[in-house]
């Protein structure tokens, strides 16, 4: 899920470059919209995942990390757009979002899940569940 979602958020950007003119603002607000609602399908899926990549002892530390690196994104990415803006103009801001997306589809695709995680109760490294 989170794949496909990053890929079609990184289609999505590349739609901003059919707004010719700042007639076509709307369009800008459209590509908005839809990438928030396709973040609804991201998250979820992310909360899902992470449980399990880490232990019930280590969930705590790993969704508060997790968090922190969301907010430093966004701390961040404002900036960081707003100087790509400056250099490169709308066009590159553009590019560097949709390649943001491709990049994180690939770090997610080498992603390894564990057919079992060690637990604080399972200690053994049984898989869930046995």
């Amino acid at each position: 899920m989170m794949v496909v979602v990053n890929l079609m958020r990184a289609l999505l950007m590349l739609a901003l470059f059919a707004v010719p003119t700042l007639d076509w603002i709307w369009m800008v607000y459209v590509v908005a919209a839809l990438e928030a609602t396709l973040r609804l399908f991201f998250h979820p899926a992310e909360s899902a995942l992470l449980p399990q990549l880490v232990g019930d002892d280590q969930l705590l530390a790993a969704n508060t990390l997790n968090t922190l690196n969301d907010n430093l994104a966004r701390l961040a990415g404002s900036s960081l757009g707003a100087l790509l803006y400056a250099v490169f103009g709308l066009p590159g801001v553009i590019v560097a979002d949709s390649l943001s997306y491709l990049v994180s589809s690939a770090l997610i695709i080498g992603v390894i899940t564990p057919t079992c995680v060690p637990t604080a109760s399972n200690r053994s490294g049984a898989p869930r569940g046995a």
